[in-house]
C-alpha cells in the first residue's frame, strides 16, 4: 500500500514572506572617528619601517624566524584559530540542508475478532530537512562566524608581535649585560693595578694609609657589581630560550656588540595602523562580527520556515521492503508568540556588545597612537642624552689625566684623583646602560608602529 501527504498552501505562505523588510546589521563601523593624518613631531615617511634595518643580527633573525615555529603561546593561539575555523564550519553548515536516515526493526502483535497475529517490520527511512534563511540569520551567523576566524588570526599575530617583541628585548639585555661585564671586569683590572701602585708608593713613604683604603673600597664597590650582571644576562638568556620553546640550558647566545648609534627611522602616517597593528585589526573584526550577532538577534524575533522532504519504504521481511511506502512533504511557519521577553532581551544584549566592541575598538587605536608618540619621545630624549653623556664622558676623561698629572706633582692628594676616576668609571657604565635602553625602546617603538620583521619586496 502506497500513500502520498503533500500539504497546499506553501506558494502563497512563501509570497507573503518574501514581502517582509529583511533585518540588517546595525551599521557601528560608520560611527569610528577617524585617525590623525600625521603624528604630532614628524612628517608620514614614504617608507613603512621594519625590524631588520635596527637589528641586523644574523642570529637573532634565524631565532625569529624560529620563534613562529617552536614558541608555545604561538602554538595555542593557532590551535584559537582552528578551533574558529572549525566553529564557521558548524555554522555554515546550518544553513545546508541536513539529510538523516534510519533503519528500523519491529516485532509486531496484533489482536482481533480472527485472534492473535504475530508478524516481522522492517522499515527504511531518510528524512531532509531544511531552514529558508528568509530573513538572514543564518547569513548573519555565518558572517559573524568567519569574522571571528579573522579575528582569531589576527590575535594570533598579535601574540607573535608580543613575543617578537620580548625576544628581541631578551637578546639586547643579554648582549648589554656581558657588554657591561666586560667593561667591569676591566674596571675591576685597571682598580687593581693602581691599588698595586700606590701600595708600591705607601711603602715608599709617597702615598698615605688613607690612599690605599679608599682604593681597596672603589675596587671592592666595582667587584661587587658583578654577581648581579652575571645573574642578570643569565636571566636574559633563560627568558631567551623558553621564548623559542626549549628548556633553559645556560647555552649563551653569540656575543654581539650593540652599535653606540641607532639607524635613522621616520614614523609613517597613523592611518597605517589599521593594517600594521593586529591588535586593532582584531578589534575592527570583533566590532564587524558583533554587528552581524544583532541582525541575527533581530531575526530571533521573526517567524522562521523550515521545509521537511521524508521517505519511508517497508516490509515483513529484507526481500518485501517497498511494500509499504509513504512520501512526505511539509513546510512550516514557526513564530515565537510569548518568550517573556527572552529574544528581545537577546537583542539588547547583542548591541550593547556591539557598543562595547566599538568602545574597546576606539580606545585601542588612541592606545596605538599614545604607545607610537610616547616611543617617539623617549627616542628622542635619549638620542639627546646620549649626545650630553659623551660630551661629559669627554671632559671627565680629561678630568682625570689632570688629576693624576697633579697627584705626580704633588700639587693634589690621590682623593682628587680617585674620585674623578670613580666619576669617569661611572659614566662608562652610564653609557653601556644609555645605550640598552636607547635599544630596548626602539624596540617598543617599532612593536608599537605594529612594523613587520623585515619589507616583502
Amino acid at each position: 500500500m502506497k500513500r502520498r501527504a503533500i500539504p497546499f498552501g506553501v506558494a502563497p505562505l512563501l509570497a507573503l514572506l518574501a514581502g517582509c523588510q529583511l533585518p540588517q546589521s546595525g551599521g557601528m563601523e560608520a560611527e569610528l572617528r577617524p585617525l590623525p593624518s600625521c603624528y604630532v613631531s614628524p612628517s608620514p615617511a614614504e617608507e613603512f619601517p621594519n625590524w631588520a634595518s635596527s637589528f641586523s643580527s644574523a642570529e637573532l633573525a634565524e631565532d625569529v624566524e624560529r620563534l613562529w615555529q617552536e614558541n608555545l603561546e604561538l602554538a595555542a593561539a593557532r590551535a584559537r584559530v582552528e578551533a574558529a575555523v572549525a566553529a564557521y564550519g558548524i555554522q555554515r553548515s546550518e544553513s545546508r540542508p541536513s539529510l538523516t536516515g534510519s533503519a528500523e526493526f519491529a516485532r509486531e502483535r496484533e489482536k482481533d475478532a480472527a485472534g492473535r497475529r504475530s508478524r516481522n517490520r522492517i522499515e527504511l527511512a531518510a528524512v531532509l530537512d531544511w531552514e529558508l534563511d528568509v530573513w538572514g540569520r543564518l547569513r548573519a551567523k555565518q558572517a559573524a562566524a568567519e569574522l571571528a576566524v579573522e579575528q582569531e588570526q589576527a590575535l594570533l599575530e598579535e601574540v607573535a608581535r608580543n613575543v617578537q617583541r620580548l625576544l628581541v628585548q631578551s637578546w639586547v639585555e643579554r648582549q648589554a649585560a656581558s657588554e657591561l661585564l666586560d667593561l667591569l671586569e676591566a674596571q675591576l683590572a685597571t682598580n687593581t693595578k693602581i691599588l698595586g701602585l700606590l701600595e708600591l708608593r705607601f711603602q715608599e713613604g709617597q702615598a698615605s694609609a688613607l690612599d690605599v683604603l679608599q682604593q681597596q673600597r672603589e675596587r671592592a664597590a666595582v667587584g661587587r657589581e658583578l654577581p648581579g650582571l652575571h645573574s642578570t644576562r643569565d636571566q636574559a638568556g633563560h627568558a631567551y630560550d623558553v621564548l623559542l620553546g626549549r628548556f633553559p640550558d645556560g647555552v649563551s647566545t653569540r656575543r654581539e656588540a650593540l652599535p653606540e648609534n641607532l639607524p635613522q627611522l621616520e614614523l609613517p602616517s597613523p592611518e597605517q595602523l589599521w593594517w600594521s597593528r593586529p591588535d586593532v585589526r582584531a578589534g575592527l573584526a570583533g566590532l564587524r562580527a558583533a554587528d552581524q550577532e544583532v541582525a541575527a538577534a533581530v531575526a530571533e524575533r521573526l517567524p522562521s520556515l523550515r521545509i521537511g522532504l521524508s521517505a519511508t519504504v517497508a516490509g515483513t521481511s529484507v526481500n518485501r521492503i517497498g511494500d509499504e511506502s509513504l512520501f512526505r512533504f511539509a513546510s512550516g511557519l514557526l513564530a515565537p508568540l510569548f518568550d517573556a521577553g527572552r529574544l528581545k532581551a537577546s537583542t539588547v544584549r547583542r548591541r550593547a556588545e556591539a557598543m562595547e566592541a566599538l568602545a574597546d575598538l576606539e580606545q585601542a587605536l588612541r592606545v596605538a597612537v599614545r604607545e607610537v608618540e610616547d616611543a617617539w619621545r623617549i627616542e628622542q630624549a635619549l638620542a639627546e642624552e646620549w649626545t650630553l653623556l659623551q660630551e661629559e664622558s669627554k671632559w671627565a676623561r680629561g678630568a682625570v689625566e689632570q688629576a693624576r698629572l697633579a697627584y705626580q706633582n704633588g700639587a693634589e692628594s690621590y682623593l682628587v684623583v680617585l674620585d674623578n676616576l670613580r666619576t669617569f668609571q661611572e659614566l662608562e657604565r652610564e653609557a653601556v646602560l644609555l645605550k640598552k635602553e636607547r635599544w630596548m625602546n626602539r624596540a617598543d617603538l617599532l612593536d608599537a608602529l605594529g612594523a613587520p620583521w623585515r619589507t616583502e619586496p
